[in-house]
């Protein structure tokens, strides 16, 4: 029972709101009153706190945004 106390629960909580902002998110690209381009960009700010932003982070981001090769590159971490 002792890794009750040591699981991260902040984390799995930020996972599955994530999850559960971008899967309505993804309903709102097909149902017109649902905001779905803010909720799947919550969900990935989400993601991104969960972990501390080692995953999607600043650095990603500005990568993505300046621009490497072309928009739909992948960014290395």
């Amino acid at each position: 029972m002792e890794w009750l106390t040591t699981f991260d629960w902040f984390a799995l909580a930020c996972w599955l709101g994530a999850f559960v902002l971008i899967a309505a998110g993804f309903a709102g690209t097909v149902v017109p009153a649902i905001p779905g381009l803010p909720m799947i960009a919550g969900g990935a700010w989400l993601v991104g706190w969960a972990d501390d932003f080692e995953k999607i982070g600043r650095a990603s981001c500005r990568e993505r945004w300046v621009g490497r090769r072309s928009p739909f590159s992948r960014c290395s971490p």
